[in-house]
């Protein structure tokens, strides 16, 4: 369901949902995913880009504490067209000492 590409200190996480619909276990999929990655790979920032077209993913990637960065415009081809993408990011020390 997840897949983690480790560069030196930044990490790329996708997710792709079996449908529209984000579930109470995408939450604690993305949660225990983030605890994994915190605990075995030393990155300081994941980031996660999302079909501008899913909230559903959005919320899920709030909900454990990423927030979005922007919009990387017709940054995507798929099914034979260019769409947008929206960037979230979690700096995994924030977990630990959240900002004001």
């Amino acid at each position: 369901m997840f897949q983690v590409l480790p560069v030196p200190a930044d990490a790329s996480i996708s997710c792709t949902p079996d449908s529209g619909q984000a579930s109470t276990s995408s939450g604690a999929s993305a949660a225990a995913m983030v605890g994994h990655i915190r605990a075995t790979i030393p990155v300081v920032r994941l980031a996660a880009p999302v079909f501008a077209w899913n909230p559903a993913s959005m919320r899920v990637l709030e909900k454990v504490g990423f927030e979005r960065e922007g919009v990387l415009r017709q940054s995507v081809f798929k099914d034979g067209e260019q769409i947008d993408a929206v960037l979230y990011s979690l700096i995994l020390e924030e977990l630990l000492n959240p900002r004001p």
